[in-house]
């Protein structure tokens, strides 16, 4: 029987208003689109595209080495920095390092009640200009400080935050609250400097709850940081206000706003509709994203360039005869390249399709791993448009 091959996607979800506050907590307007602002239209019309290497210049594939030290349960977030990964995985409660060649270097810090150490984490934030490693002890209430060689260097207090997310810019850590108060702040977006609140974004009512776990909401570029605000089918640049840099436009397929309070709602109707997943990557020349197109759900390709949208295609009977390249949904961004994640038990289908695949390095690699192995992480390098 034939075997089809396919990628794992894990769809999370993650909201916030449409509105924000000052620190004087007088009401602004809601965000609206400026001269700079981005629309990308989502309809029936997308061409598809069936060869996705026509687009990609090169393919780098890296295995991960695999020891008893280096095991990973999930690639829970992916961070690549001066040719070093960095992978955190979540179920395994550990930060890993690896070379640009795969091989494994360090973990960082470990389980435990030392100083050092952690009982949980709840999420990380990398700073590369800084080169450390933050991680949120969400039982000590405290983010942990290493740098990357894996060197304790502090321990921070944040005494009632509880961030789904957060990111370190500069001095300061910008934590996503996913509709939690803190210390009688109701904002989904809390800057703090030295333990300060210094600016505060993205309001919610006195008992909003949320009923998913969202997937990391920051991203930077060029020196920008950037929210992906999924909901809102927009992503938002972040400053002392807000400014939407991308929006998403469903037209009339779009997921009514009431629909996402209530899950049993949400999960009868939506494949009526169509609506933005939050699964967002953005390098200097592209946008890749997923989006639920009713009931299909679409992998995106946005040329920056030329302003045009194509939609992947990734699966098929014939797909592998079509296509040369594999190509999984992108972990992480960066200037012409996009990274990606190809799980072992993938790999390993491979091989027995290894007649119709005509992408012989991967197969090859595959054919070296075995159910335990560590994943295979891709670096497509994209043409220039």
């Amino acid at each position: 029987m034939m075997k089809t091959f396919q990628f794992v996607i894990i769809v999370c979800f993650i909201a916030a208003s449409c509105k924000y506050k000052n620190n004087s907590n007088s009401t602004v307007a809601p965000l609206l689109l400026n001269p700079g602002s981005i629309k990308i239209s989502i309809n029936d019309g997308i061409e598809e595209i069936n060869n996705i290497g026509q687009l990609i210049d090169s393919v780098k594939y890296i295995p991960l080495e695999t020891d008893t030290n280096s095991l990973i349960a999930e690639i829970t977030r992916l961070e690549y920095v001066n040719d070093t990964f960095i992978i955190f995985d979540n179920p395994g409660k550990s930060v890993l390092f690896f070379d640009s060649r795969g091989r494994f270097l360090h973990k960082t810090g470990g389980l435990g009640r030392g100083p050092d150490e952690y009982s949980s984490i709840r999420c990380i934030a990398i700073n590369p200009y800084f080169r450390k490693v933050y991680l949120y002890d969400q039982y000590k209430f405290s983010i942990l400080e290493y740098d990357f060689d894996g060197k304790f260097l502090a321990s921070h207090n944040y005494d009632g935050l509880y961030p789904t997310s957060f990111y370190s810019k500069n001095d300061s850590f910008v934590f996503f609250q996913n509709k939690l108060p803190y210390d009688g702040n109701y904002y989904d977006l809390i800057t703090m400097q030295k333990g300060a609140i210094v600016n505060k974004q993205l309001p919610f009512s006195k008992g909003e709850e949320q009923w998913f776990s969202p997937k990391y909401p920051f991203y930077e570029l060029n020196n920008k940081l950037n929210y992906i605000d999924n909901w809102n089918s927009r992503i938002l640049e972040l400053g002392d206000s807000l400014s939407v840099k991308y929006l998403f436009d469903f037209g009339k397929d779009a997921l009514p706003a009431g629909y996402t309070k209530d899950l049993k709602g949400f999960s009868k109707n939506k494949k009526k509709f169509s609506y933005f997943l939050g699964d967002f990557f953005e390098n200097e020349n592209y946008l890749c994203f997923h989006v639920n197109h009713c009931g299909k759900l679409l992998t995106c390709l946005y040329i920056k360039r030329k302003n045009k949208l194509y939609s992947i295609k990734t699966t098929g009977e014939s797909w592998h005869e079509k296509i040369p390249v594999i190509f999984s949904f992108p972990r992480f961004a960066r200037e012409n390249f996009f990274v990606s994640s190809i799980t072992p038990q993938n790999c390993m289908v491979l091989t027995e399709m290894q007649d119709r695949i005509k992408d012989k390095p991967l197969v090859k690699i595959a054919a070296g791993l075995n159910i335990t192995s560590n994943p295979v992480l891709a670096m497509y390098y994209f043409k220039q448009q």
